[in-house]
Order: structure tokens, then C-alpha cells, then sequence
């Protein structure tokens, strides 16, 4: 598992450094222009120059070169490097831009690990150091105004030591705790994603069909059972009111939970579905939507239908199908036709009229039955059987 995400800081470096060069060439001219130093304009646009020319070039490198662990190394000492001659050219004691070795030791701390908050710290403190002593002994040119004594150089540069190592210990610091948040942040992802998807298969693999809405009555989702029992689309429902699933009005929604039975269109035909209406709550209670479980009950009602049927007008007949008697047992049929009228109007149903082929069968197998054990007592009767 991938628990710091390199690629995206160091995109977020390299646009950045752009940004940050303009906003410092724009100051720097402003300071050279309108206050008196000793700047030289040539040599700060120049270093400038080259700073733009290093940033572009690593945002062609990011592009090219995924070995983005290394790159974040070499951009950290390059624009150390770079800050040096920005600190160098603008004056030293006198710049304005001694804020430039505190962002590169929080991109450091950011980028790398720990220890490399510390190392720029350290780099940082060398190099300005490095700057003033030299610039006071005249070992190279001091753009600086002011000719500070040594006392004064060693105090600034032991007060930027601690400012540059306090910088250093709050930014790492800091940049572990971040990564450990988001470390958690990822695994807590992790772990809710694979907890959808477990809900969703538990809603998928439900027999009964399930459509929850807004509070508006807008439907956000319905499991697979539901739409094979509507025969639709879930592109063709969602959004849609729950009132156009069904032909029947809505049930009131006096008290929860709401139980009613609802007719609706679907490619095979009407539909009876039994409906179950409850509420959709967070963890405090608020209601959020509505919850629409349903199940298909056609085939229960169509039963409904025919043992009513039967028990007043076929009951009769049922019982002549189902009665072996040896003056009916030959032919069946008039008890098979007054079933079959008693279940004339179920007919389109085919039940009845299976209920009538299984009475026809039983009467065959019944008068077959019945033929076997006459052949074997006249069998019996003959002359002579016993003695076999």
C-alpha cells in the first residue's frame, strides 16, 4: 500500500517554484529600483534567469523521469544552491530574501524523510554563513550597504542556526504527523470502500426488490431483484418520482412502518406487489429518505382467486374428478367439465386446466390399477391354478 504520494507533492513543487521565481524577480526589481543598494540588476535578473531555466527543466523532467524520489532530492539541493546566490546577490546581511532557506527546509521535511529537514537546515545554515564570513574577510564581492563588525556577523549567524534547526524540528514534525493522517485517512478509505461494496452485494443478493429515495421521493437506487421484477433499467429509473413505479397511489405515510399492495406496469404485464415503507436515518436520527422494500405477490393472489372459485362453484366437481368409483372411473370427463367450467375464468392463468389433466391421470393410473387385479382374481378362478 502506497502511504505518501510523491508524484502529486513534487507536481505541486514544480508548478509552485514558478510562482514563486515571478513573485521574486518582480519584488527584487521593485527593491533595486526604488531603494538605494548595492544590487546589480544584470546579476540578479541572471540569476533569476537561470532559476526560471532549472524550474522549467524540471517540469519537463517530472513529465519524462518517474524515479520521483530522486528528483525531489536533486530539486531540494538545487534550490538551495540557487537561494544561496539569490541571498548572495541581494545583499547578504542586508537581503531581503533570508525567507527563501525556511521554504526549502519545509519542502525538504515535506518531500523526504525526517532527517533531510535537518540536513537542509544544516546546508542552509553553512551556505549563509559561508556568505557573510567571506563577504567579511573580502574573499568575494559584499553587495551589502551596512559593514557590520565580526560580533555582528557571528550573532546573525547563530540566531539563523536555531531559527533554521527550530524550522526544521516543527516542520518535521508536522510533515509526519500529516503523513500519518493520511496514512489513516487511506486505510479508513480502504475499509469504507470495501464496506460498500459488501452492501452492495447484500442488496444485490436480496430476493426482494429495493428502491430508496430522497425525501422529495426521488429514486437514488434500486437493487438488481427489483429491477428484474419492474423489467427496467436503472439508467430509466433513477432520478424518476417513486410515484411512477406504480399505478396505485402511494400509501399515507401516517406512521412507519407503511405496509400496503400496489399494482404496477411492467413488460410481462400488471403486477401485484406487497410494499413496505420505512425511513431512511443517519447516526442521529435525521431522516434522510425513504426505503421501498417490495416482493412480487401475482401468484399468491391469482391462488386467492382460484380457491375462492373453486369453493363455491367447482368444489363439486373437484370432488367427482378426485372420487374413484367404479360407475365414474371409466370416464372421467363429466367431472373433468365441471371443473373446467368452474375454472373458465382463471383459464388465461393455465391453473385450473392443469388441475384437470392431473385428475384425468389419476383416473387412467386408477382404472389401469383396477383392470391388473380383475385379470389376476378370473386368473385365480380357473381350474387347476392352485396346483401349479
Amino acid at each position: 500500500m502506497r502511504t505518501f504520494d510523491e508524484r502529486t507533492w513534487l507536481s505541486w513543487l514544480v508548478k509552485v517554484r514558478i510562482i514563486i521565481i515571478t513573485f521574486l524577480l518582480g519584488i527584487g526589481l521593485a527593491i533595486i529600483r526604488l531603494t538605494h543598494t548595492n544590487v546589480s540588476e544584470w546579476a540578479f535578473v541572471s540569476v533569476i534567469l537561470l532559476w526560471y531555466t532549472v524550474g522549467v527543466f524540471f517540469l519537463l523532467l517530472y513529465s519524462v523521469w518517474e524515479d520521483f524520489a530522486l528528483q525531489a532530492r536533486i530539486q531540494v539541493i538545487s534550490d538551495l544552491a540557487l537561494t544561496t546566490a539569490v541571498i548572495y546577490i541581494t545583499g547578504g546581511i542586508d537581503t531581503s530574501f533570508n525567507f527563501l532557506y525556511p521554504l526549502v527546509i519545509i519542502v525538504a521535511s515535506i518531500l523526504l524523510p525526517r532527517w533531510w529537514a535537518y540536513l537542509a537546515a544544516a546546508l542552509s545554515f553553512i551556505a549563509f554563513g559561508a556568505i557573510l564570513d567571506l563577504s567579511y574577510y573580502q574573499v568575494i564581492r559584499s553587495f551589502s550597504v551596512s559593514r557590520p563588525d565580526l560580533q555582528s556577523v557571528q550573532l546573525v549567524v547563530g540566531v539563523n542556526f536555531f531559527a533554521y534547526m527550530a524550522i526544521a524540528y516543527l516542520a518535521s514534525n508536522l510533515s509526519a504527523k500529516l503523513r500519518q493522517v493520511g496514512v489513516e485517512l487511506h486505510v479508513k478509505s480502504d475499509e469504507l470502500q470495501d464496506l460498500q461494496v459488501m452492501q452492495e452485494n447484500i442488496l444485490h443478493s436480496m430476493r426482494g426488490g429495493l428502491i430508496t429515495t430522497d425525501l422529495e421521493g426521488h429514486i437514488n437506487l434500486v437493487n438488481q431483484p427489483g429491477l428484474n421484477f419492474l423489467g427496467r433499467k436503472l439508467s430509466d429509473m433513477l432520478g424518476t418520482h417513486i410515484s411512477t413505479v406504480f399505478i396505485d397511489p402511494m400509501p399515507e405515510e401516517d406512521s412507519y412502518p407503511v405496509q400496503d399492495e400496489l399494482r404496477a406496469a411492467t413488460p410481462d404485464g400488471e403486477k401485484i406487489f406487497g410494499l413496505t415503507v420505512t425511513p431512511l436515518t443517519i447516526h442521529d436520527g435525521e431522516i434522510v429518505g425513504f426505503v421501498y422494500t417490495f416482493a412480487d405477490l401475482t401468484d399468491i393472489q391469482i391462488s386467492r382467486m382460484v380457491s375462492a372459485a373453486s369453493g363455491s362453484e367447482g368444489f363439486s366437481a373437484e370432488a367427482q374428478l378426485f372420487q374413484f368409483d367404479d360407475s365414474t372411473s371409466t370416464d372421467p370427463c363429466p367431472a373433468i367439465d365441471g371443473h373446467d367450467r368452474a375454472c373458465r375464468p382463471f383459464a388465461r392463468d393455465g391453473l385450473c386446466r392443469s388441475r384437470a389433466t392431473m385428475g384425468v391421470g389419476r383416473h387412467q393410473h386408477d382404472a389401469r390399477l383396477g383392470g391388473i387385479l380383475l385379470a389376476g382374481e378370473e386368473q385365480k378362478a380357473r381350474p387347476g391354478w392352485g396346483e401349479r
